[in-house]
């Protein structure tokens, strides 16, 4: 099962909703940022849903245009969702990234460069966990604020491991 499928069901365990409000909700929660949801997915990932017996959908007129269709989970999609969230929850967090790719090929750098390079991702690193402290919520459901304490605790390490390597004596570090 793919996360837009998860996330699509997880939303309608919350509530039934419209096509247009899943998308609306995706983008309040910044969902897209690491779920990869685009609002034409939602649409052809609710029709697959359906036709595996996991949401159904029901008509509803419209008075201010043509009816719409509104959407909601079944058991069966209760019982995978149930069932697909206690596995990736013992996942491990993946590591790769592009990030990876450039370090596997630091051989390649002077001492100065990759100084420089590592710095420099040291900023962004700083610069996301002042985003993600600025916009804490003490008032956040316990969801959110436990997905921002991970956010936080990540960026957190990688500071302190940027310190480390930085301090390396093989970097000129003291």
């Amino acid at each position: 099962m793919s996360a837009a499928e998860l996330i699509l069901l997880g939303l309608l365990k919350e509530k039934s909703r419209y096509p247009y409000e899943i998308a609306e909700e995706i983008e309040l929660r910044d969902i897209q940022t690491w779920a990869h949801i685009g609002f034409s997915s939602i649409y052809y990932t609710l029709r697959s849903l359906e036709k595996r017996k996991m949401v159904y959908s029901k008509r509803r007129d419209s008075s201010d245009g043509p009816d719409r269709r509104v959407y909601a989970i079944t058991k069966r999609g209760e019982y995978y969702l149930k069932e697909k969230t206690v596995e990736l929850l013992g996942d491990t967090i993946p590591v790769p990234s592009r990030f990876y790719g450039g370090l596997s090929l630091i051989e390649h750098l002077d001492i100065g460069d990759l100084r420089d390079a590592l710095r420099d991702h040291r900023t962004k690193i700083r610069s996301r966990l002042d985003e993600i402290e600025a916009s804490e919520n003490p008032e956040a459901s316990f969801k959110d604020r436990i997905m921002s304490d991970l956010d936080r605790a990540l960026a957190r390490a990688e500071l302190e491991w940027i310190h480390d390597v930085l301090r390396d004596e093989s970097l000129g570090g003291q």
